[in-house]
């Protein structure tokens, strides 16, 4: 799958749309693996998933003042329920908004309130289902890696925050990526996978 996540991390770092890039992904997702779970998930809403986002952004940061580094943590494991959530967020004060690592997300000394990605939520309940079975874990690593990737991407681009930050994302008990970083009010994606 490792090629397939570079290609993943190259797409998010383009500069189409979102919806240009989720269709880009989309096409990723069907050469990845040739079932026909593809084309069986709903459509994504990509507008009100990354405005919900960055109001979340935008609340939970306003309560991390000191922390350049900032953590955003996938868990697919959580999200039935009216409470349900996938991503979680903590702040680190020990990063340097210039990092170009992301060690420093093992050092966050605050954590968030959790947020749910809602249409992941609606990938799920299709890729789980019996029948896709064997490709179930393949799709549940790549459509909330490269969904949530594309949807904080374009919402950290539009935060209300105007502090220096360096941004990582990925599995809140896996693999952890750089996803970018915003200084004053520009986001320049900068992705790349941590070195263990």
């Amino acid at each position: 799958m490792g090629d397939y996540i570079d290609d993943t991390l190259a797409l998010l770092k383009t500069s189409k749309t979102p919806e240009k890039k989720w269709e880009a992904f989309l096409k990723l997702c069907r050469k990845s693996n040739k079932s026909g779970v593809w084309d069986q998930l709903p459509e994504p809403k990509l507008v009100t998933d990354i405005a919900a986002a960055q109001k979340w952004l935008d609340q939970e940061l306003s309560k991390m003042p000191k922390a350049a580094g900032i953590y955003l943590g996938l868990d697919t494991l959580n999200m039935s329920g009216p409470k349900g959530f996938n991503l979680g967020i903590g702040g680190s004060t020990k990063a340097e908004a210039t990092a170009e690592d992301v060690n420093w997300t093992y050092e966050c000394s605050k954590f968030g309130k959790p947020h749910l990605i809602g249409s992941l939520r609606g990938f799920n309940r299709v890729y789980t289902a019996a029948r896709w079975e064997d490709v179930s874990s393949h799709a549940d690593y790549l459509l909330p890696l490269g969904y949530s990737g594309l949807v904080l991407g374009a919402a950290i681009g539009n935060l209300a925050d105007k502090k220096d930050r360096v941004f990582a994302w990925g599995f809140h008990d896996g693999d952890m990526f750089l996803l970018g970083r915003r200084i004053g009010t520009k986001f320049t994606p900068e992705f790349c996978l941590t070195e263990d």
